[in-house]
């Protein structure tokens, strides 16, 4: 007789709610800038796929690019920073920008040059900055494993970049918290070795994720 598949307890459901919030404010991260620049832009009169493919990251034709760029609102700024379909010289001027989050978002831009990425990094020390830089898989690798060994962000910004090296996967897979290992469960470069690890892990959260993955998925239906 088959086991009756029971339901997830109260505190689980909560647990799994929890779990929600935290990967959309790692996603979105707490100054909320897709639903500031949003607002703003739709006080502005913007088109709406405009404001779309800004929020999306998706590419913007060179007169939207230009028209954003006019504005001087902050959430604007910073996702277009981000977006890795505007001009390199539009990349190069955000990241100049007097504003640190905006800087923050070509901090997270794989078009913005590696010489400027370096430029941006806060070394030796924690900041918000090697937050984005540490997603960034423009980073050169060496930049990377320094970043991680000194501490220079969250293990969760490290674990979401696809340049992340092999070994530094395994460890935030065996020593990171469940958020850790949850985001690094989303990453589309895991190999087939540390999925199956993954696949087997305490967390639902961090199943869950690996589920979603297509490069799981792909694995999957190669095997």
């Amino acid at each position: 007789m088959n086991a009756v598949s029971r339901p997830p307890t109260f505190a689980a459901r909560c647990r799994l709610v929890l779990l929600g919030v935290l990967l959309l404010a790692a996603c979105n991260s707490p100054p909320l800038y897709e639903t500031r620049a949003r607002g703003f832009l739709e006080r502005q009169g913007v088109a709406p796929a405009t404001i779309t493919r800004l929020t999306e990251r998706q590419p913007l034709a060179a007169d939207e690019a230009a028209r954003l760029e006019g504005f001087r609102d902050t959430a604007v700024r910073h996702l277009l920073a981000g977006n890795p379909g505007i001009a390199q010289e539009m990349i190069l001027r955000l990241s100049a920008d007097a504003d640190e989050e905006v800087r923050w978002g070509a901090a997270g831009n794989p078009r913005t040059p590696p010489e400027r990425l370096l430029a941006l990094r806060v070394a030796g020390r924690y900041a918000t900055m090697n937050e984005y830089l540490a997603r960034n898989p423009a980073l050169p690798r060496e930049i990377i494993v320094a970043m991680y060994r000194g501490g220079e962000a969250n293990k969760v910004a490290f674990a979401m970049n696809p340049a992340l090296p092999e070994e530094l996967m395994r460890e935030i897979a065996a020593t990171g918290s469940e958020l850790d290992r949850i985001w690094l469960a989303t990453n589309p470069s895991l190999p087939p070795s540390l999925m199956q690890t993954l696949e087997a892990d305490a967390s639902e959260g961090v199943r869950r994720s690996l589920e979603q993955n297509p490069a799981r998925k792909r694995w999957r239906r190669g095997s």
